[in-house]
């Protein structure tokens, strides 16, 4: 049996035997895009808080489908306090299902826009955990190619929240020292020249 995602109306197949073995899946909607919902979940064996992801395959171009895929591939080799954690990935004929640390404090970019003063000591330390993600992708050969304050999310509302690294949506892996050549990609007002030109570029 599947069931109907309440967001959205589309029908959700029966969900993965190993999903299910291992998370529980909440009601409680943490976002929605075109192809995707995010829901509310938690491990059964640590008690730990999770956010899964599920995308409607039918939503997704070929393009989409690999990049995808690329993404979590990524996103499972990179384990650093400064960069969301991906656990799980599963896949039915119709969906994938993403299994993501939660985080709940929202972007760098509403933190920033609410304060009236942001201090020199705030902007270091956020600039601080910032740089500790991108050498971390940089030793791994990734790069991440969409770096703004929208992909960097508080894991809560504290004001000592760890900040992270999100969405590796555009993301790619390296060879040693090695270059890659693209369309561009990422966003126009954050976009690196050699990308938003089209050159080779790498770390």
């Amino acid at each position: 049996m599947g069931w109907i995602d309440a967001l959205s109306g589309n029908m959700v197949e029966e969900l993965p035997p190993q999903l299910e073995e291992k998370y529980i899946i909440y009601d409680e909607v943490l976002g929605e895009g075109g192809y995707a919902t995010v829901r509310s979940g938690t491990n059964k064996f640590n008690f730990s808080e999770v956010a899964i992801k599920i995308i409607f395959r039918r939503r997704l171009t070929r393009v989409l489908e690999e990049r995808t895929r690329n993404e979590v591939t990524i996103l499972q080799s990179l384990v650093h306090p400064n960069i969301v954690r991906a656990y799980d990935f599963f896949e039915k004929e119709n969906h994938f299902f993403i299994v993501l640390e939660k985080v709940t404090g929202g972007e760098l970019f509403e933190r920033i826009s609410k304060k009236k003063v942001y201090t020199e000591l705030e902007a270091r330390q956020a600039l601080q955990s910032i740089l500790h993600a991108v050498k971390h992708c940089h030793d791994n050969n990734v790069v991440h190619r969409d770096i703004k304050p929208e992909n960097l999310l508080y894991t809560s509302t504290a004001e000592d929240a760890r900040l992270k690294l999100v969405d590796f949506g555009f993301a790619m892996k390296l060879q040693d020292g090695g270059t890659i050549k693209t369309d561009p990609c990422g966003t126009a007002n954050y976009m690196a020249p050699e990308i938003l030109s089209a050159r080779a570029h790498g770390k």
